[in-house]
């Protein structure tokens, strides 16, 4: 019985130490550092709207928020005339997710439109990176006036079968979900977040101060990372519903990827680019998944010749 006790007695030592650990760690993720929260239909939407000229709007991927795109391209795009508006999507960095249907790709860009009417912009081109993208796709569907031009930057256009992390199906869970997200994830995701953000880039290596610069730990925060899991988890069904309407695309297209990227090309760009003669289809050489970072020049200049002849 002795034995027992002490090894209760240990375990509860043990479940206290991480619990204060996990809580530690969350007191300490990064805080929103530029940006102003616009609310939209009851859901706070943290936005950076800065420059002048004609709008872009700038959507960030699945492990991300705005400040992936602050620290990447949006600069330069103001430098070079355009407005340019960086979201946090819809539970994600510091967005609010209050309305469930918000984990799907087509509510999300209904979200955005209305976002625009917000901030007074009837049309805008949108820029997606990733998950970013197919919510960008979903908004050229359904919101084709409000687009001046989508640019989809390795983007997942068509489903596939897909094994989901582990992580992201615990985090669906409707009971230890939220204990899962609370608890393990600060702890276990600051063990792996930079090993996990190298892979991202892969085969480019990731520049020294992606991580901190680009606020990723924020992922780690509970309600981010369940907001993250959900959406991941129906994004091959979200896009399934897509697909019979993507010969319906009117608005101007531009497809980036890289030859490298681990998103195969048969869900991502080629079949599109195959159904829609009239996109255009950039594939640069050697180049992986984050190319808005690996390879931001030959981006930007793929970017700008794109808006000037919007």
């Amino acid at each position: 019985m002795r034995i027992v006790r002490w090894l209760l007695i240990g375990l509860f030592a043990l479940i206290t130490a991480e619990v204060a650990l996990a809580l530690a760690l969350i007191a300490n993720l990064p805080r929103m550092s530029a940006g102003d929260m616009v609310e939209v239909r009851g859901e706070q939407l943290r936005v950076i709207d800065e420059g002048e000229g004609p709008a872009v709007m700038l959507l960030h991927a699945a492990t991300a928020h705005a400040t992936d795109m602050e620290v990447s391209i949006a600069g330069s795009l103001r430098e070079q005339g355009y407005r340019v508006i960086s979201v946090d999507r819809p539970g994600q960095g510091w967005s609010s997710l209050n309305d469930p249907a918000l984990i799907h790709l087509d509510a999300q860009g209904d979200l955005l439109a209305e976002l625009m009417t917000a901030l007074g912009l009837p049309s805008a081109t949108v820029v997606g990176h990733s998950l970013g993208g197919s919510v960008a796709l979903a908004m050229g569907l359904d919101h084709p006036d409000r687009l001046d031009g989508l640019v989809l930057m390795s983007t997942p256009t068509f489903s596939w079968d897909e094994d989901h992390w582990w992580a992201y199906r615990a985090a669906k869970n409707p009971i230890l979900g939220r204990i899962f997200c609370t608890f393990a994830v600060p702890v276990i995701g600051s063990l792996l977040m930079d090993a996990g953000a190298r892979e991202t880039f892969a085969p480019d290596p990731m520049p020294e101060d992606y991580v901190q610069e680009a606020e990723i730990r924020r992922l780690l925060n509970p309600g981010v990372f369940c907001a993250n899991a959900k959406s991941r988890l129906v994004l091959t069904s979200d896009l399934a519903e897509l697909e019979p309407r993507f010969v319906e695309l009117s608005v101007p297209l531009m497809i980036l990827i890289g030859t490298e990227d681990p998103v195969d090309s048969s869900y991502a760009a080629q079949p599109l680019a195959a159904l829609l003669p009239e996109a255009e289809l950039h594939e640069i050489a050697g180049a992986g998944h984050v190319i808005h970072h690996s390879r931001r020049d030959d981006v930007l200049a793929l970017i700008g010749n794109f808006l000037a002849r919007r």
